[in-house]
């Protein structure tokens, strides 16, 4: 799929603006990142129940 940098940039805003993704820029290179899912990943401790919303798979339909 090939989108011009505007239209991509364009999107990505959108993404941002819903809290899915942030922006960091460092220099002139915008660096996008799911800072929940980062944190789910770093702060999950497997001995540890949690009342984490599940995502059913599409695989499973």
């Amino acid at each position: 799929m090939q989108v011009t940098r505007n239209t991509a940039s364009k999107y990505l805003q959108m993404i941002i603006n819903t809290g899915l993704v942030e922006k960091v820029k460092v220099g002139k290179t915008n660096y996008y990142f799911n800072t929940r899912l980062i944190d789910l990943f770093l702060n999950h401790n497997s001995t540890e129940k949690t009342s984490v919303e599940s995502i059913e798979s599409v695989l499973d339909m």
